[in-house]
This record gives structure tokens, sequence and C-alpha cells, in this order.
């Protein structure tokens, strides 16, 4: 009888500061979630006897396990989907390395949530090549111009956003029309204050649509490297 391989696989969630305490969810595979504790941090894992797959299921349940540890109050740093050890030693290796910046990311996104915005304008096209003006020039001052516009509305939305908000990031494109994507770190109470923000801004751009989402967990402001 041939026994089946086992890979035995520590599933990483979150990081939290302290030692909150962990709902009572299933997380990937309806697997348990635990706290392994390490040096004052309370990693939030599971335990599979192999390798997890990378479906859409998976996800939704990693997911769905961070919401609940976020919501119980911790103050935590989301991890990445996939973020997988072998065993506890090596999990514990990979987050010392890196003790310092995961305890200032903590102390960053402490007392906050993430709020999206979306803001796009479908209809708006931008100068087209063979459309007047007739020459290359022409047209490349037009577009220069056109990209200049989108990124003063884009500032306009951005900005009164994010000096509400302690931290945040964007992208914006402006191939054609504009689409900015942008998180904001919120502290919880300004979260209301926020939200009047993005209702006066949107009703001020009646031309664009404008979602505002969350509360979510700081995914945006998780990484542990320097952004630019």
């Amino acid at each position: 009888m041939t026994t089946p391989d086992v890979d035995p696989t520590i599933h990483l969630y979150a990081i939290c500061d302290g030692a909150p305490e962990i709902p009572a969810v299933e997380g990937v595979d309806d697997a348990a979630l635990e706290a392994h504790v390490l040096d004052g941090l309370t990693l939030v894992i599971s335990r599979h006897d192999r390798a997890i797959a990378a479906d859409e299921a998976a996800l939704v349940r990693h997911a769905a396990a961070v919401d609940a540890v976020a919501a119980a109050g911790a103050t935590l740093l989301p991890a990445r989907y996939g973020r997988a050890f072998p065993d506890e030693a090596a999990l514990d290796a990979s987050l010392r390395e890196r003790a310092a910046a995961i305890r200032a990311a903590l102390e960053h996104v402490a007392g906050c949530v993430e709020l999206g915005v979306r803001a796009a304008d479908p209809k708006r096209q931008a100068p087209r090549p063979d459309a007047q003006p007739p020459n290359a020039t022409a047209y490349m001052r037009a577009r220069l111009a056109d990209v200049q516009q989108l990124e003063r509305v884009a500032a306009g939305i951005h900005e009164p956003l994010a000096a509400i908000a302690r931290d945040s990031v964007r992208r914006l494109m402006t191939s054609g029309r504009l689409e900015l994507t942008a998180a904001y770190l919120v502290s919880t109470g300004s979260v209301d204050r926020f939200r009047a923000a993005f209702d006066a801004l949107a009703a001020t751009h009646s031309e664009l649509a404008m979602v505002c989402s969350g509360p979510w967990p700081p995914y945006s402001f998780a990484t542990l490297e320097d952004r630019k």
C-alpha cells in the first residue's frame, strides 16, 4: 500500500500586535485558525498536510479570516495569500528577520482602517492621432494638455481625501480616460468625516463614476518595504 505524500504547510493570515482573541472561524480548506506567539507578536495561522491551491475559494476564505480577526479589534498586518512555511522554525526565522519593520508597520496602522476610492470617466476619450490638430507636434501638445487636465482632476479628488488620512497610495491611468484607484489609511474616528468628504467630491464631479469601499483591514499598507 502506498502512503500519500505529506507536505506539511503553515499558512499565514496576519501578524497582530499583542495577544488578540482569535475568532472561531475556519480558514483555507476549513482549517482552524491558531495563534502562534513570537516575541510579543501573534501570528494567525492554520496548519495543513499539503500545499494550498491558489484558487478563488481559497482566496475568499483567506480574506474572510483576515476580516474576522480585524473585526475582533486586532491591530494587524494582513499577509498576502500564499505566505506559507514548512514548519514553525521557518516561520519564526522569516518574521524575526523583519521584526523592526513589522513593529513599525503595526504602529503605523494602529487604530486605522483602509478605505478605497475609484473614479473613472468612461465617456471621455483622449485626442486621436488622426483627428485635429493635423500634425504630430500639435497632437502631442494636445495630448499633453489632456493628460495634465486629467491629473488636475485626479489631484482635486485625491488631495482632500489624503489630507484626512494618515497615509495613502494611488494609481492613476490617463490613457484615453481618467481612471483613479486609491487607498487611504484612515483612523476609525475619521471614517465618517472621510465619507462625507467623498460624498461632497462625488457630487461636485457628477461626470465621473465614483465609488468608496470599505472599511477593510489595511491591505495596501501592510507592506514591510519602503514605498517610494
